[in-house]
């Protein structure tokens, strides 16, 4: 209760520090045997609050009332349309400049947001629609609505990412219990929302008996390929925000910051791409479950990416045994806000070894503790 009165005071303050009082003390009494109707309050309280530590739901809106109209996120970039669709959200849309960078699905998704109503509250529905659909089928969806982070990064701050983490939560048990198909299926649902979970594939097609990869690999191609389909005539167009993405982003990585002391900054991609492929090749030739190499896999993808946003924690959360594990990781990387402080001030967007510093060591130490729990 004193975490949400926090949290409401801070929300109303747009007060970056209370909102971290509000997470330490939601990650201190987080629990899985706390009572249902704790969790159910605790949701509804971030899925009515407004978001503010991101402003990517107004791309998702404006993307999705975009396709309603008819024109293609793909083909129009938000600047070329401003004058001519209006919504809210367009002058807010960051990188006006360029065109959609979310796969075919995710632009469903935002559409059927839009068209429940062209605002915040239409994509909310479909976060909400999505849990409850998810906890009809699984109850144990339950535990997810009093995970810190999917309460600030999915709920509150309203990332496409809780969409994919929600199919992600089902995946687990389709293994375990020999359903390929339903297995590959909601892998290729999470691709088709973000591309980057297919590094997960191998993974699982290892992982199970050779008369059942056939099924789960076809299954997955369906689910994952279907999307792109509908929009093959506009070719290359899909890539394009995607590629500039991978090719000039960078954001909170300590190892990136350092090696931009010493080299170019197209050394030092090449650099973190080398050793990410290493690390991933010795993972998938390693002995390990495949959750266990999806775990490692994605840790060691956010410690070479030169971009690294909290809310790419949330991928985690359906693959460690004890989401409490992941409280101390989104903790520490919940310091790379910290940015927010002189952007709202001074409107300078610029990272800080005050705050790089302490938030990689605590990275590094809650990731080694997080692997550890999963190994024994």
């Amino acid at each position: 209760m004193l975490a949400a009165i926090i949290f409401a005071v801070s929300l109303y303050l747009q007060a970056v520090i209370g909102y971290f009082a509000a997470l330490i003390m939601l990650c201190a009494v987080t629990r899985d045997d706390a009572p249902r109707l704790a969790k159910f309050l605790t949701m509804i309280l971030f899925l009515v609050a407004l978001p503010d530590l991101s402003d990517d739901y107004h791309r998702y809106l404006w993307e999705g009332y975009l396709g309603l109209k008819g024109y293609s996120p793909y083909l129009y970039a938000p600047a070329t349309l401003a004058d001519i669709v209006k919504h809210p959200s367009g002058p807010l849309v960051n990188n006006p400049h360029l065109t959609a960078i979310y796969p075919p699905l995710a632009q469903w998704m935002f559409r059927l947001g839009a068209f429940v109503h062209p605002s915040i509250w239409g994509w909310k529905c479909i976060i909400a629609l999505s849990f409850l659909v998810s906890y009809a089928f699984d109850r144990s969806t339950l535990k997810l609505a009093f995970v810190p982070i999917v309460l600030f990064e999915g709920f509150w701050n309203n990332h496409l990412d809780v969409l994919g983490v929600i199919l992600l939560w089902h995946l687990p048990k389709a293994l375990e219990r020999k359903q390929p198909a339903l297995a590959g299926a909601l892998l290729g649902l999470v691709c088709a929302l973000k591309i980057v979970p297919i590094l997960w594939l191998p993974f699982m097609f290892t992982s199970l008996l050779p008369q059942m990869r056939r099924q789960f690999l076809a299954s997955f191609a369906l689910a994952a390929m279907t999307p792109w389909l509908f929009h093959a005539d506009e070719g290359f167009q899909l890539w394009t925000s995607f590629l500039v993405y991978t090719k000039t982003w960078s954001f909170n990585n300590l190892l990136y910051h350092c090696m931009q002391l010493f080299a170019t900054t197209h050394v030092a991609r090449i650099a973190l791409i080398s050793g990410f492929v290493v690390v991933y090749v010795a993972i998938f030739f390693s002995e390990k479950s495949w959750r266990t190499k999806a775990l490692l896999s994605w840790l060691a993808l956010i410690c070479f990416s030169p971009t690294f946003y909290p809310w790419y924690l949330l991928w985690l959360v359906p693959l460690v045994t004890h989401t409490k594990h992941i409280n101390g990781l989104y903790a520490c990387s919940f310091l790379s806000y910290a940015v927010l402080l002189g952007f709202r001030k001074h409107g300078v967007w610029q990272e800080s070894w005050w705050w790089l510093v302490p938030e990689w060591i605590g990275l590094g130490l809650f990731a080694f503790i997080v692997v550890k729990e999963e190994l024994q």
